[in-house]
């Protein structure tokens, strides 16, 4: 059985999203997020094109398919920024959730990324000009 949990009006339509009955209440709930990018795939200007989707209760809230506004230098750094585009992502839902739910928890949100030098420069807490 599935329940819904978000409606609108969208072009003289109906539309929503439905949930999984695993989720019968709202503890726990979170917003995990998935990035990927295709390195400089614009051979004109060699811009890289970065993707991400972001999910709820199994259902997508937000996707995106752009092309980068900067030129990167390695498959890592597209990746990179592209994690990034889906963090900033995350980080406005999780605004909109707390204004609508401040009563209910936000966990730790898992965001998913494929390129292992991407996923340790984002676990490093420490930065500098070399990386």
């Amino acid at each position: 059985m599935q329940r819904w949990i978000f409606w609108g009006m969208r072009g003289g339509r109906v539309t929503s999203i439905f949930v999984s009955e695993r989720y019968s209440s709202l503890e726990g709930f979170s917003f995990p997020g998935f990035a990927d990018a295709d390195f400089a795939s614009k051979a004109a200007d060699r811009r890289s094109v970065s993707g991400g989707i972001v999910t709820c209760g199994g259902g997508a809230v937000s996707w995106f398919s752009r092309t980068q506004r900067c030129v990167t230098i390695s498959t890592t750094e597209a990746e990179y920024v592209a994690l990034g585009d889906v963090v900033k992502e995350i980080l406005f839902l999780r605004q909109i959730w707390r204004f609508m739910l401040p009563q209910v928890g936000m966990p730790c949100i898992p965001v998913f990324e494929d390129n292992q030098g991407a996923i340790q420069l984002a676990q490093n807490p420490i930065s500098n000009s070399n990386s």
